[in-house]
Protein backbone atom coordinates (compact mmCIF):
# COMPACT_ATOMS: atom_id res chain seq x y z
CA UNK A 1 0.00 0.00 0.00
CA UNK A 2 2.89 2.51 0.86
CA UNK A 3 4.26 1.67 -2.44
CA UNK A 4 1.15 2.65 -4.23
CA UNK A 5 1.00 5.83 -2.64
CA UNK A 6 4.63 6.41 -2.98
CA UNK A 7 4.07 5.92 -6.58
CA UNK A 8 0.87 7.90 -6.81
CA UNK A 9 2.67 10.93 -5.08
CA UNK A 10 5.70 10.52 -7.65
CA UNK A 11 3.46 10.84 -10.59
CA UNK A 12 1.38 13.99 -9.68
CA UNK A 13 4.79 15.52 -8.24
CA UNK A 14 6.28 15.43 -11.78
CA UNK A 15 3.44 15.60 -13.91
CA UNK A 16 3.59 19.38 -12.63
CA UNK A 17 7.37 19.57 -12.02
CA UNK A 18 9.18 21.73 -14.58
CA UNK A 19 12.84 22.82 -15.35
CA UNK A 20 14.91 25.91 -15.42
CA UNK A 21 15.30 28.50 -18.47
CA UNK A 22 18.72 28.70 -19.26
CA UNK A 23 19.58 31.79 -21.32
CA UNK A 24 22.98 31.69 -23.00
CA UNK A 25 25.43 34.59 -21.02
CA UNK A 26 27.33 36.76 -23.16
CA UNK A 27 30.26 37.85 -21.62
CA UNK A 28 33.58 39.16 -23.28
CA UNK A 29 36.90 37.50 -23.71
CA UNK A 30 39.92 40.02 -23.24
CA UNK A 31 43.36 39.12 -23.98
CA UNK A 32 45.95 41.82 -23.64
CA UNK A 33 43.10 44.62 -23.43
CA UNK A 34 41.81 43.70 -26.75
CA UNK A 35 37.92 42.12 -27.11
CA UNK A 36 38.04 38.41 -28.55
CA UNK A 37 35.70 38.66 -31.81
CA UNK A 38 33.42 34.98 -32.32
CA UNK A 39 34.96 33.81 -28.83
CA UNK A 40 32.15 31.16 -28.75
CA UNK A 41 31.94 30.24 -32.96
CA UNK A 42 33.86 27.29 -31.62
CA UNK A 43 36.71 25.28 -33.23
CA UNK A 44 36.79 24.31 -36.77
CA UNK A 45 38.60 20.66 -37.94
CA UNK A 46 37.61 20.13 -41.92
CA UNK A 47 36.14 24.00 -42.71
CA UNK A 48 34.79 24.89 -46.20
CA UNK A 49 34.33 28.23 -46.87
CA UNK A 50 31.33 29.90 -48.84
CA UNK A 51 29.74 33.25 -49.40
CA UNK A 52 26.58 34.92 -50.08
CA UNK A 53 24.65 37.55 -48.52
CA UNK A 54 22.50 36.00 -45.85
CA UNK A 55 20.68 38.90 -44.07
CA UNK A 56 20.27 41.16 -47.23
CA UNK A 57 21.93 44.11 -46.54
CA UNK A 58 24.32 44.24 -49.85
CA UNK A 59 27.55 42.30 -47.88
CA UNK A 60 28.50 39.25 -48.81
CA UNK A 61 28.49 37.12 -45.32
CA UNK A 62 30.59 34.08 -44.68
CA UNK A 63 29.34 30.48 -44.11
CA UNK A 64 31.72 27.78 -42.77
CA UNK A 65 31.09 24.56 -42.84
CA UNK A 66 32.57 21.92 -40.74
CA UNK A 67 32.76 18.34 -42.62
CA UNK A 68 34.00 16.93 -39.02
CA UNK A 69 30.31 17.27 -37.51
CA UNK A 70 28.31 18.32 -40.35
CA UNK A 71 28.27 22.06 -38.58
CA UNK A 72 27.49 25.01 -39.94
CA UNK A 73 28.84 28.93 -38.73
CA UNK A 74 27.36 31.75 -40.28
CA UNK A 75 29.46 35.01 -40.08
CA UNK A 76 27.80 38.25 -41.03
CA UNK A 77 29.86 40.74 -42.37
CA UNK A 78 29.31 44.29 -40.06
CA UNK A 79 29.57 47.43 -41.92
CA UNK A 80 33.28 48.27 -40.87
CA UNK A 81 34.70 44.81 -42.63
CA UNK A 82 34.43 42.40 -39.59
CA UNK A 83 32.57 39.65 -39.08
CA UNK A 84 30.10 38.71 -36.81
CA UNK A 85 29.40 34.97 -35.94
CA UNK A 86 25.53 34.99 -36.35
CA UNK A 87 24.19 31.10 -35.77
CA UNK A 88 20.14 32.72 -36.26
CA UNK A 89 20.76 32.45 -39.63
CA UNK A 90 21.46 28.39 -39.56
CA UNK A 91 17.72 27.29 -39.25
CA UNK A 92 17.09 28.80 -43.16
CA UNK A 93 19.76 25.84 -44.54
CA UNK A 94 18.52 22.28 -44.74
CA UNK A 95 20.38 19.54 -43.55
CA UNK A 96 23.89 19.22 -44.87
CA UNK A 97 26.72 16.42 -45.05
CA UNK A 98 30.15 15.92 -46.14
CA UNK A 99 30.67 18.81 -48.06
CA UNK A 100 28.68 22.18 -49.67
CA UNK A 101 29.23 24.83 -51.94
CA UNK A 102 27.42 28.24 -52.53
CA UNK A 103 27.11 28.91 -56.23
CA UNK A 104 24.43 31.10 -58.63
CA UNK A 105 23.84 28.21 -61.20
CA UNK A 106 20.79 30.20 -62.63
CA UNK A 107 22.64 33.58 -62.72
CA UNK A 108 19.84 35.39 -60.57
CA UNK A 109 22.25 37.36 -58.54
CA UNK A 110 21.95 34.75 -55.54
CA UNK A 111 24.09 31.67 -54.30
CA UNK A 112 22.69 28.33 -54.55
CA UNK A 113 23.68 25.62 -52.56
CA UNK A 114 24.92 21.94 -53.70
CA UNK A 115 25.17 19.93 -51.20
CA UNK A 116 26.52 15.85 -50.94
CA UNK A 117 23.56 13.46 -51.50
CA UNK A 118 24.36 9.45 -51.58
CA UNK A 119 27.71 10.07 -53.21
CA UNK A 120 26.60 12.68 -56.07
CA UNK A 121 24.94 15.91 -55.98
CA UNK A 122 21.80 17.54 -54.41
CA UNK A 123 20.88 21.41 -55.17
CA UNK A 124 19.00 24.23 -53.51
CA UNK A 125 17.96 27.09 -55.32
CA UNK A 126 18.02 30.18 -52.84
CA UNK A 127 14.76 32.12 -53.17
CA UNK A 128 14.24 35.68 -51.57
CA UNK A 129 11.21 35.49 -49.63
CA UNK A 130 11.08 39.58 -48.74
CA UNK A 131 13.81 40.16 -46.36
CA UNK A 132 14.54 36.65 -45.90
CA UNK A 133 16.29 34.20 -48.16
CA UNK A 134 15.10 30.44 -47.99
CA UNK A 135 16.11 27.54 -49.88
CA UNK A 136 14.13 25.29 -51.78
CA UNK A 137 15.03 22.26 -53.13
CA UNK A 138 15.33 21.41 -56.77
CA UNK A 139 13.79 18.51 -58.05
CA UNK A 140 14.95 15.94 -60.33
CA UNK A 141 12.12 14.18 -62.47
CA UNK A 142 14.25 11.59 -63.40
CA UNK A 143 15.78 10.40 -59.89
CA UNK A 144 13.73 9.78 -57.23
CA UNK A 145 15.97 11.41 -54.95
CA UNK A 146 16.52 14.73 -56.65
CA UNK A 147 20.28 14.01 -57.33
CA UNK A 148 21.81 15.97 -60.42
CA UNK A 149 21.78 13.01 -63.52
CA UNK A 150 23.36 13.71 -66.93
CA UNK A 151 21.74 11.93 -70.10
CA UNK A 152 23.18 9.00 -71.55
CA UNK A 153 22.13 6.42 -74.87
CA UNK A 154 21.00 4.00 -71.70
CA UNK A 155 19.24 6.76 -69.69
CA UNK A 156 20.04 9.43 -66.58
CA UNK A 157 22.72 8.59 -64.44
CA UNK A 158 23.70 9.74 -61.18
CA UNK A 159 26.20 12.52 -61.22
CA UNK A 160 29.54 11.21 -59.03
CA UNK A 161 31.14 12.92 -56.15
CA UNK A 162 32.90 10.84 -53.49
CA UNK A 163 32.18 12.07 -50.17
CA UNK A 164 35.65 12.23 -49.10
CA UNK A 165 36.09 15.07 -51.78
CA UNK A 166 35.00 18.81 -52.50
CA UNK A 167 33.78 18.99 -56.37
CA UNK A 168 34.33 22.35 -58.31
CA UNK A 169 30.98 23.59 -59.33
CA UNK A 170 31.57 26.83 -61.06
CA UNK A 171 32.24 27.61 -65.01
CA UNK A 172 35.33 26.10 -66.06
CA UNK A 173 34.99 26.37 -70.05
CA UNK A 174 34.41 30.69 -69.66
CA UNK A 175 31.09 29.97 -71.42
CA UNK A 176 28.66 31.64 -69.15
CA UNK A 177 27.11 28.57 -67.46
CA UNK A 178 27.81 26.61 -64.45
CA UNK A 179 30.28 23.13 -64.99
CA UNK A 180 31.33 21.03 -62.23
CA UNK A 181 34.45 18.84 -61.70
CA UNK A 182 34.06 15.93 -59.69
CA UNK A 183 36.18 13.00 -58.28
CA UNK A 184 34.52 9.75 -57.38
CA UNK A 185 35.43 6.14 -57.01
CA UNK A 186 38.45 4.71 -59.48
CA UNK A 187 40.77 7.70 -59.29
CA UNK A 188 38.87 9.73 -62.25
CA UNK A 189 37.86 12.84 -62.47
CA UNK A 190 34.92 13.73 -64.16
CA UNK A 191 33.84 17.28 -65.89
CA UNK A 192 30.15 17.55 -66.06
CA UNK A 193 29.57 19.92 -68.25
CA UNK A 194 25.97 21.94 -69.16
Amino acid sequence: MKFILLLILSIIFTTFASGQTITPYQCEFNIDGKALENAFAGGLNSPQFSSIDINQDGLKDLIVFDRVGNKLNVFTMKNDGMYLFDPQFNNIFPAISDWMLLVDYNNDGVEDLFTSKNGGFSVWKSVRNGNTLLFEKVMNPNNNDNILTYKTSGGHINLQCDNSDIPSVCDIDFDGDVDILSFAGTNSVYHYKT
